[in-house]
């Protein structure tokens, strides 16, 4: 799965909400700079703590706009094309006040072609404003990529541990890069780091401590249950 193809061709159907549900805020902001740079679309950014700001501008906040309706009338008023991220905004779409301010902005995206992004770990809309949104999910990092977070954890071992060498066993890597396979990137990164510092070493004791997270994190989710064995 490409994301910058997949995420693109979602913002350029013309939908004027589009809703990306993810813990990994920084990897979906990323993402939606590269592409606006690609693509040569102004970006702006929303948080209750920042206010609206133009992304990496410098002084481009806007006064008195970290409530999330003042943002909202800024953008409805604005003439200017573009995405406008709003991050962590699902507490404040029980507010209709907000909710209709957004409709308004999606209403008028064929005068301007202003689009909503809405950024968050779980985001509920009302039926009419669903009906006008777009979802996109990031993708889950494959085996090649979670083999290409490993190697980069690798070096960054090395560097910090000039002389050693890092021992192991060749087949639990191998068993650690299959199991992390369909975790968030961040979470493959994490327990990849965790494997190798602590030690200095992959382990089979590195895979039960994965598999036990895994399984932790699949039963908060509500996701069946697996029972793997990895041996001893």
């Amino acid at each position: 799965m490409n994301d910058v193809h997949d995420l693109t061709l979602i913002l350029k159907s013309r939908f004027p909400i589009v809703v990306i549900e993810t813990h990994e805020e920084p990897r979906a902001q990323a993402l939606l700079e590269r592409i606006a740079n690609l693509e040569q679309w102004p970006l702006w950014t929303w948080s209750v703590t920042q206010g609206l700001k133009r992304f990496m501008v410098s002084d481009s906040a806007v006064y008195d706009t970290k409530e999330l309706a003042a943002a909202l009338r800024n953008i409805e008023a604005s003439t200017t094309l573009g995405l406008y991220v709003l991050m962590d905004a699902d507490p404040f779409l029980s507010d209709p006040v907000n909710l209709r301010l957004i409709k308004e902005i999606a209403q008028g995206y064929h005068r301007v072609a202003r689009t909503v992004v809405l950024v968050g770990h779980k985001i509920e809309l009302p039926a009419d404003l669903k009906r006008m949104s777009a979802s996109f999910s990031l993708s889950m990092p494959g085996a090649d990529q979670v083999r290409k977070l490993l190697r980069e954890e690798v070096q960054l071992w090395q560097q910090s541990n000039v002389g050693t060498k890092l021992k192991g066993d060749p087949q639990a890597a191998s068993m650690l890069v299959q199991h992390l396979v369909g975790m968030s990137q961040d979470d493959a990164r994490r327990l990849l780091r965790q494997s190798i510092r602590d030690d200095g070493m992959v382990t089979m004791a590195d895979i039960e401590r994965v598999l036990k997270i895994k399984h932790q994190s699949m039963a908060d989710t509500g996701m069946l249950d697996l029972e793997l064995d990895c041996g001893s």
